[in-house]
C-alpha cells in the first residue's frame, strides 16, 4: 500500500498503518483497505482523490497476485485572509466576506482578492493602505503554502462643521481625517446683515471646540462636531449737538445699553444745560439704560444758560473807594484817641506879678 504523497495514514482490515506499507495475503483472501481524509499537518492537509484500482475511499480487494494499491491525495494549504483592524470586508473570488476568514485552497490554485475602500458607518471609516504580500488592492494570490495575508486599513474620522450662517468649511475637501490628525475649520465671515441697524455677530464654537476665533483647530481622535454660534445685535445711535455722549454702538438683542452725557458744557463761551432725551428714549437724567430689542436712535436736547447781569466798572470802583475811606477814617480815629490819653495835663497859669 502506498500514498501520494507518501507517509500518510491508511488502514488494512481496520488496522491503522503508515504508508508505504507491505503485507502478505493468502490467495483469494479478501481484505479491506482504506484511508483517512483529510489528513492535516501544520498548515497543509491532504484530501483523498482516488485509489489506483478505482475503488472507493474504503473498499475491499481480493488477493490474487502481488499488487500495489496507491491512494492519491490532493494537497491543500491553509490560507487566512485578515484585516487590520479586524472585522472589515474583503472580496474573495468575487464574494464579499468579513475578515478574518480561513480557507483550504488546493496547491498552486489562484484566487482573486480585492478590498472595499473606504468602508464604515457614521463618523468613522477605514481606508485601505496595503496588503501584507505587497499586492495591489485587487490582485491574485497563488496558494503555494500556508499563509496569512492581511489587508491594513487606516482609521479616519469625520469632522462636521455646522453654522446657520455663512459658509462653514474644513481644510480638506471631504472633512475626513486620519486618526490623530489636526483638523482646521472655519466660517467665512463674522458679521452678517440682519437688516438696517441689525446684524448677526459670530460668538464662537460649541460642541467639540470652545474656540472664540473664526478659524480654529481640533484633534481628530474621534468623530467631531463643531457648531458656530451667533448673536443678533442692534445698533444704538446717539445724536447730540453738544457734549460727548457715551454708549453708542452694537448690543446683543435683549441687553441694556448704558448711555451717559455731560450735564453742562461750554461751547464758544456759552453754557448749555442738558434737558433730556428724545427719540427712542425719554427722560431727563443724563445717565440712562436703553433696552436693545431693536435698532434705536436717541437725541440729547439742550438749553442755553442765560449769563449773570454784568457789574459796571464805575459802580464797583465807587464802592471800593467808599469802603477804603471808611476803613482809613476808623484807623485815624483809633490812633488819635490813643494819643490824647497819653499827653500830660498843662500847668495852671502863673498869677501876674505886681
Amino acid at each position: 500500500m502506498a500514498t501520494s504523497p507518501p507517509n500518510l495514514n491508511a488502514t488494512v482490515d481496520g488496522t491503522p498503518v503508515t504508508t508505504p506499507y507491505t503485507f502478505y495475503c493468502t490467495p483469494s483472501s479478501i481484505h479491506d483497505i482504506g484511508t483517512d481524509s483529510p489528513q492535516e499537518t501544520g498548515g497543509a492537509r491532504h484530501v483523498f482523490a482516488s485509489w489506483s484500482d478505482g475503488g472507493a475511499q474504503n473498499h475491499s480487494v481480493v488477493c490474487i497476485a502481488p499488487a500495489t494499491y496507491r491512494a492519491t491525495f490532493a494537497t491543500e494549504y491553509q490560507v487566512t485572509l485578515a484585516t487590520s483592524p479586524p472585522g472589515l470586508l474583503l472580496s474573495v473570488d468575487g464574494s464579499a466576506v468579513v475578515a478574518p476568514r480561513t480557507y483550504w485552497w488546493p496547491q498552486d490554485s489562484n484566487h482573486a482578492l480585492d478590498v472595499t475602500s473606504p468602508q464604515g458607518t457614521g463618523g468613522s471609516r477605514y481606508l485601505f493602505s496595503a496588503w501584507s504580500d505587497g499586492g495591489a488592492p485587487a490582485h491574485n494570490l497563488t496558494a503555494t503554502g500556508p499563509a496569512t495575508v492581511t489587508a491594513t486599513f487606516r482609521t479616519q474620522y469625520h469632522l462636521t462643521v455646522v453654522s446657520p450662517r455663512g459658509s462653514p468649511s474644513c481644510d480638506v475637501a471631504d472633512c475626513w481625517y486620519d486618526g490623530g490628525a489636526t483638523a482646521t475649520f472655519s466660517v467665512n465671515q463674522t458679521i452678517f446683515s440682519a437688516g438696517t441697524g441689525s446684524q448677526y455677530a459670530f460668538l464662537g464654537w460649541t460642541g467639540d471646540s470652545i474656540a472664540r476665533t473664526r478659524q480654529a483647530d481640533v484633534a481628530m481622535t474621534a468623530p467631531r462636531t463643531v457648531t458656530a454660534t451667533w448673536a443678533k445685535q442692534h445698533l444704538l445711535t446717539i445724536e447730540s449737538p453738544y457734549g460727548t455722549p457715551q454708549g453708542a454702538g452694537w448690543y446683543a438683542e435683549g441687553d441694556a445699553a448704558n448711555v451717559t452725557i455731560e450735564s453742562t458744557v461750554i461751547v464758544n463761551g456759552t453754557t448749555y444745560r442738558f434737558t433730556g432725551w428724545t427719540g427712542d428714549a425719554v427722560g431727563t437724567n443724563a445717565s440712562a439704560g436703553i433696552p436693545m430689542d431693536r435698532p434705536k436712535t436717541i437725541r440729547a436736547t439742550w438749553e442755553a444758560v442765560p449769563p449773570a447781569p454784568p457789574q459796571t466798572v464805575s459802580g464797583t470802583l465807587l464802592a471800593g473807594i467808599v469802603l477804603l475811606a471808611v476803613i482809613l477814617l476808623l484807623v485815624a480815629l483809633f490812633f488819635w484817641r490813643r494819643r490824647k490819653k497819653g499827653e500830660p495835663e498843662a500847668p495852671p497859669p502863673r498869677p501876674p506879678e505886681s
